[in-house]
C-alpha cells in the first residue's frame, strides 16, 4: 500500500501552446507538464479557429474596399443658347441645313426644361424658318413662323418670312396680309412696301378691281406692340418712305436682310 502512495501519477500530454501562452496546467490542485514532445500535439479548445478559418467570398477586401465615386462629365450639357450660336454661325457660313439642325436641337432642349421660355422658342422657331426660306422649303417655313407667331405674336421677322415663302408659292392673299401687318408695326420697313406694290399688281391682274374684297381680314396691331417696336414713341406717318414700284419678283437683296437668323 505504501507503494501505491508513492507510484507517481503518469504524465498527461496537454499540449503547449503558444497561443495559449502557459507550459502547464493544473489539475485536481497538481500541477501537470503541458508538453513532453513525445506525443503528437493536441490544440486546445480554440486553437484552430484562426487556422481554420475559412473567408466568406466576396468579403476578402471588404475593410479595404472604398466605394468609387462618379465624377461627373468635364463636357458641358448642351444648352439652347450654345446651340442657338453654333446654328447662327452655321447660317452666315450658308450652312443652311445644317443650321436647321441645330435650331431644332435647341428647340427640344427649351422644350425639356421645366420652364420653357415663349420668347426663346419664337426666336428658334423663326431662325429655322429662315433656313427653311432660304433652302426654298417654303412650306417648312411657314409652318414654322406659324408656331414663332402663336408664341410671340406680331413679330416683325416671321410675318415677313412667312409674306415671302407665301410669294414664293404664290399664295398672294395671305403674302399681302403679312405685308400689310407688317407695315402697320413699322411703316418704314422698305421691302414691305416693295412687295405690297408687286403684289398689288398681281392681285389687280387676278381679281380685277374688286381685288380686296378678296383679301383675308388684316388684323390690326395692338398698341402695345407699337410702343415696343419703337421704344415707347408710336410710329409716325411722316416716317413712311416713298413707295417704289419694282417689277417682278423679290429681289435677293431683299430676302437676304430680311430672311437671315436672329
Amino acid at each position: 500500500m505504501g507503494n501505491a502512495h508513492n507510484k507517481p501519477f503518469p504524465k498527461k500530454n496537454c499540449p503547449r501552446s503558444e497561443e495559449c501562452g502557459a507550459p502547464s496546467h493544473t489539475q485536481n490542485g497538481v500541477k501537470k507538464d503541458c508538453g513532453n514532445g513525445q506525443q503528437p500535439r493536441k490544440p486546445c479548445e480554440g486553437d484552430s479557429l484562426k487556422q481554420n478559418r475559412v473567408p466568406i467570398p466576396g468579403t476578402e477586401n471588404t475593410a479595404k474596399s472604398e466605394i468609387k465615386e462618379v465624377k461627373p462629365s468635364s463636357e458641358p450639357l448642351p444648352t439652347a443658347a450654345r446651340l442657338k450660336s453654333e446654328g447662327n454661325q452655321l447660317f452666315k457660313n450658308g450652312q443652311f441645313a445644317e443650321a436647321a439642325l441645330k435650331y431644332s436641337e435647341a428647340i427640344e432642349n427649351v422644350k425639356n426644361t421645366r420652364s420653357e421660355n415663349a420668347e426663346e422658342l419664337a426666336i428658334l422657331h423663326s431662325n429655322r424658318a429662315a433656313c427653311h426660306l432660304k433652302d426654298g422649303n417654303s412650306r417648312e417655313c411657314i409652318e414654322d413662323c406659324n408656331r414663332a407667331l402663336e408664341l410671340q405674336p406680331f413679330s416683325v421677322k416671321p410675318l415677313l418670312r412667312r409674306a415671302m415663302a407665301n410669294e414664293s408659292l404664290e399664295r398672294y392673299r395671305p403674302a399681302y396680309v403679312d405685308y400689310k401687318t407688317v407695315l402697320q408695326i413699322d411703316s418704314s420697313m422698305q421691302v414691305a412696301h416693295d412687295s405690297i406694290n408687286r403684289i398689288t399688281r398681281t392681285l389687280i391682274e387676278q381679281d380685277g378691281p374688286d381685288w380686296r374684297e378678296k383679301l383675308p381680314p388684316i388684323p390690326t396691331v395692338p398698341i402695345s406692340v407699337h410702343l415696343q417696336q419703337h421704344g415707347g414713341v408710336p410710329a409716325s406717318s411722316s416716317s413712311q418712305p416713298k413707295i417704289l414700284v419694282e417689277h417682278g419678283t423679290y429681289t435677293q437683296h431683299s430676302v437676304d436682310m430680311y430672311s437671315g437668323a436672329g
